[in-house]
């Protein structure tokens, strides 16, 4: 995704904040005439629970990876 909107300028990426707990992330391509949506994803925050188990898992995954490399 990055690659092609730096390559082409006709798309672009709009991330929006509705309130304190959604946002909507927006693809959309210049026409000659208009603009057009080609694709809305409504994003909602997860739980903390979610979160801190996700960064755990990552900070656990990254400790393995750096006790494997001093072995």
């Amino acid at each position: 995704m990055d690659f092609n909107l730096k390559k082409d300028s006709n798309y672009t990426v709009v991330l929006s904040q509705i309130d304190d707990t959604k946002c909507i992330l927006g693809f959309k391509q210049k026409l000659v005439i208009k603009e057009i949506e080609l694709v809305t994803l409504d994003l909602d925050p997860e739980s903390d629970k979610f979160v801190n188990e996700q960064i755990q898992y990552r900070f656990d995954k990254a400790r393995a990876e750096l006790k494997k490399s001093k072995k």
